[in-house]
């Protein structure tokens, strides 16, 4: 009895010295990296109008980061602005965090010397696919449309615009009868609207453009008011 009580004494100890001296391993820990982009606060309105020869001085921007340090201050280049040419100017503003996230912000500067009485907001139709845009105005001389395509979403009833292309695109209205559309952010690359005109009619309102993105082919859209 003693014998046995000896050899699972022996026994027992073993065990506990190999448990003891066994390494202990973990699997491979991989970081999980927060995404934070930072956020630009522009100085000044974010959609500016001037006659054509006023002065233009940017106001510039600030940004900030609730998780990651910002590394430095907010680029852009306002010298693209040409006051005594109409147009609408974009102005991009552009900063990175010390993890390499970016937020882009754009400023609009329009240079017209249309009225700001002047208002040709709406809702519209596309001609021939009936594809819907809305119109809005922002400031004097500036609007925004979200559906500069007039893209339809096939088969609805009433028709409403495929999703894919609901994208803001901003504009500028020269005189009268003349728009103008820079190339600015879109959805797919950069987006502009060309040979673009307001015609005011006692029956109708309509808008016309050719937009340039390879989302689109060349053909005039032509909008009429509802």
């Amino acid at each position: 009895m003693k014998r046995n009580q000896i050899i699972l004494g022996i026994v027992a100890f073993a065990i506990i010295s190999i448990a003891a001296c066994k390494k202990v391993t973990t699997d491979s820990v991989s970081e999980s990296l927060r995404v934070s982009a930072p956020e630009i606060k522009l100085n000044g309105p974010q959609y500016v109008s001037i006659n054509v020869g006023g002065t233009y001085t940017d106001q510039g921007a600030t940004a900030k980061d609730t998780m990651y340090t910002v590394v430095g201050g907010v680029s852009f280049d306002a010298s693209g602005v040409d006051a005594s040419t109409p147009g609408l100017y974009p102005v991009v503003y552009r900063v990175k965090n010390d993890k390499g996230f970016e937020t882009v912000t754009t400023r609009f500067v329009a240079v017209t010397n249309i009225s700001a009485t002047e208002d040709i907001s709406g809702f519209y139709r596309r001609t021939g696919t009936n594809g819907p845009m809305n119109v809005s105005k922002v400031t004097r001389g500036i609007y925004k449309t979200d559906n500069a395509g007039g893209v339809a979403l096939a088969g609805s009833n009433p028709v409403t615009a495929n999703p894919q292309f609901l994208f803001d695109t901003y504009f500028v209205q020269l005189n009268d009868s003349s728009l103008l559309a820079p190339f600015q952010p879109w959805l797919a690359g950069e987006i502009s609207l060309t040979t673009a005109k307001v015609r005011k009619m006692s029956s109708d309102t309509t808008i016309e453009w050719v937009v340039r993105n390879p989302s689109f082919g060349t053909a005039l859209r032509v909008f009429s008011h509802q």
